[in-house]
């Protein structure tokens, strides 16, 4: 999987797959420290951020499907071609 996952037409989508990580842990921090700010803590926006870290989950849970699913179809094709050869 490893090869397959290392051409370069799936650079474009890890890359897409990083920044969306990098950008959902930022908004996980920033609504951390305004669950802070206050005395006491602001339980909904802790909630939001741990929700963000959640989000991230689906983000690489996603893309271990489309890696998946897209391997088995190249499989798939390359099991019809050597049929018919």
């Amino acid at each position: 999987m490893t090869r397959f996952i290392l051409q370069p037409r799936w650079i474009p989508w890890h890359l897409l797959c990083l920044v969306v990580t990098l950008v959902f842990v930022r908004m996980a921090s920033w609504q951390w420290d305004v669950a802070h700010r206050q005395q006491d803590l602001d339980w909904q926006n802790a909630a939001y951020s741990v929700q963000w870290l959640v989000f991230i989950g689906f983000v690489w849970w996603f893309w271990y499907k489309v890696m998946a699913d897209q391997r088995a179809v190249e499989a798939q094709r390359a099991d019809e071609e050597e049929m018919v050869d």
